[in-house]
């Protein structure tokens, strides 16, 4: 997650200066390895999940986080996602509110004043992301006792809204290239935010491989924009490198697109080979033309014909008792 150091001394002052924002190379690569890491386990354990459901052409059901299984420590490791949501986040609040060497002490919003402490805003900008995600990681373990089986997803798609509603009071007054960074930014984690909340509308299991694929997208455009504007030498901030910047994005769309294909694609014709010979998972193909003029009609389609379901989609009864089953 995101940690600026405003009060970093005379390195934290010139990366004021010079981007617009706090901020600092380890500010943004600790982020950026983060999601990343939280990415490649969401995209792995969907992946498997997706393939399993389709392998018994069973419902898929949603879930906001995975259990840990490591044989012989039992159900130890199983909410290790969970607490690591409640613990990290409760850290990262802390060492931005109070842990600030040499004189450790609260960083309060207001000034005695009551005017708003402009050299403590960026601390409670990150507290209030962290907060978030601290939340999520409670809803999480609360959820199966006394919640709704989907609270867990829309509990961490607000966390990632939250994030992107930060992430973009960032885009006030910096320097061009810095800002478009930025911009970027927020767009990959308004993807996770959208793909996790149709992920709990709909039961979704694209939606559950777009929000690994773009929590990815997120860790990598992290560690590209520390590269950009903390690297030797960091990137001019003229008209030339605002241009490049949308198609280094693309390419980071494009890279990950890429990766996830092939190896859900290998894992698939590996582990599932049936489900690949038989031409992997299939919707209904009906004929949306037709579908259209039935439903203005007011009479009921028929599927014309198409390949039948081997994945389908959650109705939604089910409960988080997932949790306590085999990822087979």
């Amino acid at each position: 997650m995101h940690v600026d150091n405003m009060h970093g001394g005379a390195d934290g002052h010139a990366g004021h200066e010079g981007h617009g924002h706090g901020g600092s190379w380890a500010g943004h690569m600790l982020p950026a390895a983060f999601f990343t890491i939280w990415g490649l386990w969401w995209a792995v354990h969907a992946g498997i999940r997706v393939a399993a459901a389709g392998a018994r052409r069973s419902a898929y059901v949603p879930l906001a986080w995975y259990p840990l299984r490591v044989p012989g420590f039992g159900s130890k490791l199983v909410l290790l996602e969970p607490l690591l949501k409640v613990g990290l986040p409760g850290i990262g609040i802390f060492c931005e509110l109070y842990f600030h060497p040499p004189r450790p002490k609260f960083n309060a919003l207001h000034n005695p004043d009551g005017t708003f402490n402009a050299s403590h805003l960026s601390f409670w900008q990150h507290s209030s992301m962290y907060s978030f995600f601290l939340l999520s990681g409670c809803v999480d373990l609360f959820a199966a006792r006394s919640l709704p089986p989907r609270a867990p997803l829309l509990a961490l798609a607000a966390a990632f809204l939250a994030e992107a509603l930060l992430f973009a009071g960032h885009l006030q007054g910096g320097a061009p290239v810095t800002d478009g960074l930025h911009l970027l930014l927020v767009f990959s984690i308004l993807g996770c935010a959208a793909s996790i909340a149709a992920e709990a509308m709909w039961a979704s299991p694209h939606a559950a491989l777009a929000r690994a694929y773009f929590t990815l997208l997120q860790g990598s455009w992290f560690a590209q924009t520390s590269h950009a504007l903390y690297g030797k030498p960091s990137w001019p901030q003229d008209m030339t490198t605002q241009m490049a910047l949308p198609v280094l994005f693309c390419l980071h769309l494009l890279g990950w697109a890429v990766l996830l294909l092939c190896a859900n694609a290998m894992y698939v014709k590996n582990c599932h080979p049936k489900l690949w010979d038989d031409g992997g998972m299939h919707e209904e193909a009906d004929d949306p033309v037709a579908a259209l003029l039935a439903s203005r009609l007011g009479h009921q389609t028929v599927p014309s014909g198409g390949v039948r379901h081997k994945l389908r989609v959650s109705d939604g009864a089910e409960t988080s008792r997932v949790h306590h089953e085999g990822e087979a």
